[in-house]
Parts: structure tokens; C-alpha cells; sequence
């Protein structure tokens, strides 16, 4: 999920770095453990992986620099200047879905909740870990138009 379109560059890196004779397996060691470790952790989320970011980007690196033309004056193959279009576009259409509509939803509930704030005696969210602002949301308002 967090290479999203990169994932076949990565796994391009790897291949490409078991091939050549000078291998990094630290890194790749350092991956496995953590992705191992995180999977047998109960509470899951994705920004306990961002630490291992910088890793994968070694990986995509090799595979990238792997796929390039051998000489400067060579044009670029057609195959691989159509998956550059297709990294960049998912990528782009991925983070701007992640970033106006995906989980949306929390937001527009805090509104709700904040512009109806008197009227409502109790309240139970079922929601995932650190996606509701709640307390931060509702009481920041509040305690701007008490004080104004």
C-alpha cells in the first residue's frame, strides 16, 4: 500500500540487487523482519510502516536506474515510458482520492456534530484509532465563541 504503482519497481530492485555479485541484504532483512513483526501485531496501521519508506525507496531506486536506456542519445523504450505514465498518474489520482475523499466521512460528522452540539445528550463513535478529531474538533469551536 505504500508503494502503491512502485511495487513493480521494487520488485525489480530486488531482483536486481540478488543478481549483481555486491548485494545489500540488510536492508532487505530489515524489511522482512518489520513487515513479519508488524503482521503478528494486533493493532494494525499504516503509519507504523512509513518508517520502513526510505528502505523501499532503495529498492525502487535499483529498479528504476535497472530500467533505463543504456546510452543517453537511445530514446526510451515505449514500454517503459508508458509505465512511467502510468506510476505517475496512479500515484496522482491515488494521493488526490486520499486526500478529498477518502474517509471524508469522520469530518463531516464532526460538522454535523459541532453546528448541533446543544441538542445532542450522548454520543458513541465507532470509528478506527486516530480518525475522529472529537474532542479537539468540537471544543476548539466552542471555546472561541465563549471567549469572543
Amino acid at each position: 500500500m505504500i508503494l502503491l504503482f512502485h511495487f513493480p519497481y521494487f520488485l525489480i530492485g530486488i531482483y536486481q540487487d540478488m543478481k549483481q555479485k555486491r548485494r545489500m541484504t540488510e536492508p532487505l532483512i530489515l524489511i522482512l523482519f518489520e513487515v513479519l513483526f508488524l503482521s503478528t501485531n494486533p493493532h494494525k496501521e499504516d503509519r507504523f510502516l512509513m518508517k520502513l519508506l526510505p528502505f523501499f525507496l532503495i529498492y525502487v531506486g535499483i529498479g528504476i536506474y535497472s530500467q533505463r536506456s543504456t546510452q543517453n542519445k537511445e530514446k526510451p523504450k515505449p514500454k517503459l515510458l508508458s509505465w512511467r505514465f502510468v506510476v505517475f498518474f496512479g500515484n496522482l489520482a491515488y494521493f488526490v482520492y486520499a486526500a478529498l475523499i477518502d474517509k471524508r466521512g469522520a469530518i463531516d460528522v464532526m460538522d454535523y456534530l459541532r453546528d448541533h452540539s446543544d441538542s445532542i445528550k450522548g454520543l458513541s463513535l465507532l470509528t478506527e484509532c486516530h480518525r475522529t478529531p472529537y474532542y479537539s474538533f468540537l471544543h476548539k469551536y466552542n471555546f472561541f465563541l465563549q471567549h469572543s
